[in-house]
């Protein structure tokens, strides 16, 4: 009798596991074919190759910027900003991979290195891009100041401001002494 129980469990434990197991074929579904595993490996290695380029890229134009505040120098700063809109240009394929703040970060660097520079005008033009690439949303200094703010002040986007007007603006204190030196010599 003895036996026989456990013969019984025994079947009836595999009986349950051949139910279960018949429940997990597969059932020839084309989406695991070879074709689809290599497309997938091939778009993945693309956006990683396209990810350690912009990587590549970033440090470069980093790299550029500290030599420029380095040496003091226009050009480089002008260099700088060129790689970095390079940068920012060859991403459109896999920005889904770059974070966009990331991004953001980037293509500020570009204006303000165009800003100093002194090409305002591809200063002006890449903050017109970022603006579209980056609607309603903005970054901030370490200080807590808007870059859109400074931007649209040093590039003179805002109206003619007063004295008192300038102390509403989320600049630096830098960057309003400035806006009114600026405005000082361009009223007298």
């Amino acid at each position: 009798m003895g036996n026989v129980k456990r013969n019984g469990i025994r079947i009836m434990v595999i009986g349950l596991a051949g139910i279960t197991l018949s429940g997990c074929m597969t059932t020839g579904n084309q989406a695991n074919s070879p074709a689809d595993i290599a497309e997938y490996r091939q778009a993945r290695f693309q956006e990683m190759t396209g990810l350690q380029n912009y990587q590549n890229c970033r440090k470069e134009v980093l790299q550029l910027s500290d030599q420029a505040r380095l040496q003091k120098s226009p050009g480089g700063y002008l260099t700088s900003a060129q790689v970095a809109e390079k940068c920012i240009a060859d991403v459109t394929e896999h920005k889904h991979v770059i974070p966009q703040g990331e991004r953001m970060k980037l293509h500020s660097v570009a204006v303000l290195n165009y800003l100093r520079a002194g090409d305002i005008a591809s200063a002006n033009s890449a903050f017109e891009r970022f603006k579209t690439a980056y609607p309603e949303k903005d970054l901030y200094f370490t200080d807590g100041t808007s870059f859109i703010k400074t931007m649209e002040a040093f590039l003179e986007r805002t109206d003619k401001q007063s004295f008192g007007e300038f102390a509403a603006l989320n600049v630096n204190r830098g960057v309003k002494r400035e806006m009114r030196r600026i405005n000082h010599w361009k009223t007298n």
